[in-house]
């Protein structure tokens, strides 16, 4: 499953936003593969979370392409779900992270305050939405875990 483009929810940004959550959830922790996968996935998301909250779209690309060993292939796929869905709001928005981390001053949404304050709203609610979605998978595979012993 994809999520909606912001047209096809019709700027409901709660639907969108949970149309992306749930697919980006499920590719981290299909990222992790190993055991524990959804508690990694939500410890990431959350940590992502809170860069976004503290210091901006910016600064949490540029976290997650600082992530090596045991979080690098997460948040790579945390990273290309939140393009994905930067650019299902606006294509022009975020066409290339690594350029983007590279030359911030040439992106269209960094230089749209209206483009970049929308964007961080989504984000944020789309992180909130995936971390609720990998405690659940983590809760969900503790029950299995205590049933099956």
């Amino acid at each position: 499953m994809t999520g909606l483009t912001l047209a096809e929810s019709r700027h409901n940004l709660d639907l969108f936003c949970a149309s992306h959550a749930q697919p980006t959830t499920s590719k981290v922790i299909t990222a992790y593969g190993a055991d524990k996968a959804a508690e990694k996935a939500e410890n990431l998301i959350t940590r992502t979370l809170g860069v976004l909250q503290e210091h901006g779209v910016y600064a949490a690309f540029l976290w997650l392409a600082a992530r090596t060993d045991k979080d690098m292939s997460a948040a790579a796929a945390l990273t290309m779900n939140l393009q994905a869905m930067i650019n299902a709001v606006h294509a022009d928005y975020l066409p290339d992270v690594a350029l983007f981390l590279q030359q911030p001053e040439t992106n269209h949404m960094l230089q749209n305050l209206a483009a970049l304050l929308l964007v961080k709203r989504v984000m944020e609610r789309t992180l909130i939405y995936a971390r609720y979605h990998a405690k659940a998978e983590a809760e969900k595979g503790k029950v299995g875990s205590t049933n099956g012993k």
